[in-house]
């Protein structure tokens, strides 16, 4: 997994639980993240929570995290990965254009 120089990583298509997502590739991330909608979708098994500071540009905030574990495989299942991933609520932090 690469990080493009402009900080924008590859986008892959991958299936989690039989449902084909978009992902963002960064090797630099420190976290991963899912939408709560794909996570509902597939039925995902909460792992654990804990209290997490979140730092925005105009302060930082405390709040409870949800983190799942999914299995992500590649379209033509050639590979496969376990992830932990953090649940995000507002789908307009995971919305990526399409670019076709």
């Amino acid at each position: 997994m690469t990080t493009a120089q402009n900080g924008d990583g590859p986008v892959v298509v991958v299936e989690v639980a039989g449902v084909k997502c978009r992902a963002l590739l960064d090797s630099g991330a420190g976290s991963s993240y899912a939408s709560a909608s794909l996570l509902k979708k597939i039925g995902a098994k909460l792992q654990h929570s804990g209290m997490r500071k979140i730092e925005m540009m105009l302060g930082s905030v405390n709040r409870t995290m949800e983190v799942y574990r999914i299995k992500l495989q590649s379209i033509n299942r050639d590979f496969e990965m376990e992830a932990d991933v953090t649940k995000v609520e507002k789908p307009q932090l995971m919305m990526l254009e399409n670019p076709r």
